[in-house]
């Protein structure tokens, strides 16, 4: 995330050493104006663009929501120029209580404190670099302005916090022959279905499922160009599902076509409890019409295990 100040309430990114100048400069009576620092995971770049690795950036014109104590609507700060730019001047409703602030992302202009919307995970490409789109955080701290020097602090235990869970599935092939896939798809119970976000007045967080919502339990992406399987690297898929408190089975299945063949594979051993800050990284191999999986590896979010084993899938043929 980027540094930044701006009048009444800003957003920083500091060194220790410029936060504590800060601090001692800004943090008085005669100043109430509520700052901010915010990190993500304790990671000290993260949020709307996302990389292979999985770690993510800010992008300009990005919004977050800022809940003030007791406030049920949320304040919206934008991200422009490198600063995080508030669309009204907040201070610090007194100068001695411990008080509790909440925020989350992405902005949503319907959001209260008791409601707010989160993405629709139907609509993901699986593509890396469009997490961002999708993808969920939210935060919340407990101070006073005496003890913190007029700064609420996003940071360390209190940093933005992925809500979902992260798949990422890396494709292999090691055939001479060009393999294409064509679609993709997940499917598991509710792991896709519209859920909302909600803060109590202590300032706990948590996911609900509204009653008009109906489950949604698959995902699938199209496409039609093909994306070139190729030896080595491969391609990755990249999947936000709702965490789950139990273990959940899925249905991974793929098309793709090789030398003009069209050819059908998939698994249903992809099974794990799937926790919400979680990135899981399995490794699938495809080999003569078949899915290997091939162990996992650990992401950057938090720390995610798979069973370390391989799977063989027969793939079918289509006439």
């Amino acid at each position: 995330m980027k540094n930044q100040y701006v009048s009444g309430i800003a957003l920083l990114m500091l060194l220790a050493a410029c936060q504590q100048e800060q601090i001692s400069e800004q943090g008085t009576v005669e100043n109430t104006g509520i700052r901010i620092q915010a990190s993500i995971s304790d990671q000290p770049e993260s949020r709307t663009t996302a990389q292979t690795s999985g770690e993510t950036t800010f992008d300009p014109n990005d919004e977050i929501g800022f809940f003030m104590p007791e406030e049920a609507a949320p304040t919206r700060f934008t991200y422009n120029t490198g600063k995080w730019v508030s669309e009204t001047t907040l201070t610090w409703p007194n100068l001695t209580d411990d008080l509790t602030f909440c925020a989350f992302y992405p902005y949503q202009e319907s959001a209260t404190r008791s409601n707010i919307p989160m993405p629709d995970l139907t609509g993901q490409s699986g593509e890396p670099a469009e997490l961002g789109a999708y993808d969920f955080l939210s935060a919340s701290k407990t101070c006073n302005f005496s003890t913190a020097a007029g700064v609420v602090s996003f940071t360390g235990s209190n940093a933005f916090k992925h809500a979902y869970s992260l798949l990422q599935i890396t494709l292999t092939d090691s055939e001479e022959a060009t393999t294409l896939l064509t679609s993709a798809s997940i499917t598991g119970e509710g792991r896709f279905t519209n859920y909302a976000y909600r803060f109590t007045e202590e300032g706990t967080g948590e996911m609900f499922k509204p009653e008009s919502n109906e489950e949604k339990n698959e995902w699938n992406a199209t496409y039609d160009e093909g994306k070139e399987i190729t030896d080595g690297t491969g391609i990755q898929l990249a999947v936000l599902l709702n965490p789950s408190d139990t273990e959940i089975p899925l249905d991974f299945n793929i098309s793709y076509t090789r030398e003009g063949v069209t050819f059908t594979a998939g698994t249903s051993l992809i099974s794990h409890t799937f926790a919400g800050g979680y990135n899981y990284k399995y490794q699938i191999h495809v080999s003569d019409g078949e899915l290997i999986v091939e162990g996992y590896e650990i992401s950057k979010w938090n720390d995610g295990t798979v069973e370390d084993e391989n799977i063989t899938i027969e793939g079918t043929v289509q006439e």
